[in-house]
């Protein structure tokens, strides 16, 4: 076996959060160095590190058998719990629009991957998840920085209630009405600009957020900030190394750093800050 070929293997049994990134064209066009640093680093992606430290939490001590991802995207977070929890059905759900890393339709990509690593608990829907519902079907649903984009997003809250089993749990990730900045903000206009284009669901802060759950029927058990002090100094670094165009090298040696800072900010609570995390259930009764 080749040595990139024995590397593939080794990240796709690894099962850790982002193996999937190594069927990315980026990954791809540096196939041993890219599988390399897969390997030792996991995930390049900030966004993503941090939404499986969120998704750990929620899953801690939870037994779970059908499990939905809503807004799937390229099928990263149900292809990591399929692995994870093989008894379990997992099912993704997503408008099916090509993604950030590559021409290939998310949905598409996903399919191939689970095709190829045999991942037969997982299966992928294409759908609008504003309209999208199976009554009762799972008991552990998750839709990380994905309401933000959808227009109707009461409807889509109303229809996890609805699909979600009793007793069932939802993990909602969504970014504060309010983002703030520490650094230089030519740092993030690209970003901030993409975001005012992009993002037309309600902007929520944890009060509104609280109150549309609870209206709908939801318990909440658990609700904090996220992207906090040192969230917000890796996103802004990120950022600044894409202002500064540092080469891909540089950055991807960097990353390490920025995953650090943002485990720190995963590690706590907050009471402030540019994420909202809300942690619910279906009442049994």
């Amino acid at each position: 076996m080749s040595l990139t070929g024995w590397l593939a293997r080794r990240v796709a049994q690894s099962g850790r959060l982002g193996f999937t990134d190594m069927y990315h064209p980026g990954f791809r066009e540096r196939r041993t160095l890219g599988l390399l640093y897969l390997w030792l680093f996991g995930t390049p992606e900030l966004g993503r590190f941090a939404g499986g430290l969120l998704l750990n939490r929620a899953l801690a001590g939870r037994s779970v058998s059908s499990i939905l991802d809503a807004g799937c995207g390229d099928c990263t977070y149900s292809l990591y719990l399929a692995t994870r929890l093989p008894l379990a059905r997992v099912k993704g759900v997503d408008i099916g629009i090509n993604g950030l890393h590559t021409a290939t339709p998310k949905l598409q990509l996903g399919r191939e991957i689970r095709q190829d690593l045999g991942l037969h608990n997982a299966v992928f829907e294409q759908a609008d998840i504003a309209l999208f519902v199976e009554p009762e079907a799972f008991d552990f649903i998750l839709c990380l920085d994905v309401l933000h984009y959808i227009p109707n997003t009461r409807r889509v809250l109303q229809n996890f209630y609805q699909s979600l089993r009793r007793g069932g749990t939802l993990l909602l990730r969504v970014p504060d009405k309010l983002q703030r900045r520490i650094l230089y903000k030519a740092f993030t206009a690209q970003y901030d600009t993409w975001a005012d284009a992009e993002q037309k669901g309600r902007h929520y802060d944890m009060d509104s957020l609280a109150a549309d759950l609870t209206t709908i029927g939801f318990q909440i058990t658990d609700a904090f900030f996220d992207m906090s002090l040192w969230g917000r100094l890796s996103f802004e670094l990120r950022e600044a190394l894409s202002y500064w165009r540092v080469p891909l090298s540089a950055t991807l040696l960097l990353l390490p750093f920025l995953k650090g800072l943002r485990y720190l900010d995963a590690v706590r609570k907050h009471r402030e800050g540019d994420g909202l995390v809300v942690i619910c259930r279906k009442p049994q009764l």
